[in-house]
């Protein structure tokens, strides 16, 4: 049985990239626009964490609407399951009926959800790759002041799942 068919799995990783790319510029973006200096005060500070705690919901709206078009995109192009009853021409006291359901409704949801799965994955993994790598160099965010990057990944890994 197929989960997510072909296109349906091109079309959720493509938008899944593309929901992993805006995360990651948002993230860029709020260090980049507001970075925190090591000295400064607690006004300079809100200020950081407003304008990137607001880029990253953004990035996170604009994710979790890629993942609903993709859904309903997988929805609108699943083929309708259809039921053809046919009379048999030597037989007519009995009537078969063949039910030949290409999809069933609850088949379109699961590939729909799942096209929502695969986007907000790729997201939070572009954006825990960024963090992991690049966070404490770019942003201050992530594993710094002596933390271990594998621990902040485990509890990362953790978060998301």
């Amino acid at each position: 049985m197929r989960v997510i068919s072909s296109p349906g799995l091109r079309w959720s990783v493509s938008m899944g990239a593309l929901g992993a790319a805006i995360g990651v510029l948002a993230l860029l973006g709020g260090a980049l626009l507001e970075p925190i200096h090591p000295v400064s005060d607690a006004l300079s500070v809100a200020i950081a964490v407003f304008v990137r705690s607001l880029l990253a919901l953004l990035a996170l709206g604009v994710t979790l609407l890629l993942a609903y078009l993709a859904g309903y995109r997988i929805e609108l192009g699943a083929p309708v399951a259809s039921t053809n009853a046919t009379a048999s021409a030597a037989d007519s006291a009995t009537t078969t009926t063949s039910s030949t359901p290409t999809t069933s409704p609850l088949t379109t949801r699961t590939q729909a959800a799942l096209a929502g799965v695969v986007i907000l994955f790729a997201y939070w993994l572009g954006s825990t790759l960024y963090i992991v790598l690049l966070g404490a160099r770019i942003g201050g965010i992530g594993a710094q002041n002596g933390g271990s990057p594998l621990s902040f990944t485990i509890s990362h890994v953790i978060l998301g799942g």
